[in-house]
């Protein structure tokens, strides 16, 4: 399996990317929004039928809009939205925006806060029978 390349890039370029990869046969695969203790950032995936792949990772913090590609691919508008209000980061331009409507959660923004790290517990490996 060949490991994962992904670009780097800032927001600025997000819908010029996504414009470039549609014009060279790509589909909109899947966008996320990761946090971790020190960053959050957004990788956007495009897809070829021959299974080709390019991903792009983009900083995102909170105190700026990242531009919507959502018109230029309808599928990013769920994405949106979701990095919108699990993580609150803004986009500008969605084509549909749901106004904080998507999920009800307890509270707003529930994903931007890091978690407390996950303590790895040793798992016992099964006695294989012969």
């Amino acid at each position: 399996m060949d490991p994962q390349v992904f670009f780097p890039a800032v927001k600025t370029e997000v819908v010029e990317i996504a414009q470039r990869n549609k014009a060279l046969g790509y589909r909109f695969a899947q966008m996320h929004c990761v946090k971790t203790p020190s960053e959050m950032f957004i990788i956007y995936t495009f897809e070829k039928q021959d299974l080709s792949i390019e991903q792009y990772r983009i900083p995102a913090e909170t105190d700026g809009a990242v531009p919507s590609v959502s018109g230029v691919f309808l599928a990013a508008v769920l994405y949106e939205n979701e990095i919108s209000e699990l993580y609150g980061v803004e986009f500008t331009g969605m084509a549909i925006d749901f106004g904080g409507t998507l999920y009800e959660t307890a509270k707003p923004r529930a994903f931007a806060e890091v978690a407390a790290p996950v303590k790895k517990t040793p798992v016992k490996q099964a006695a294989v029978a012969e």
